[in-house]
């Protein structure tokens, strides 16, 4: 269990490095790819 955890930890310190070294999107593509029903 303690191998899963550090595992998921991992993965969720890669995800937030790679968001945080992103550049902010470009405002005209802030509603793309939002799901909306009809």
């Amino acid at each position: 269990l303690k191998a899963i955890e550090s595992k998921i930890q991992e993965v969720i310190n890669d995800a937030v490095e790679f968001a945080q070294a992103s550049p902010e999107p470009d405002p005209s593509e802030l509603h793309r790819y939002v799901f909306a029903e009809d």
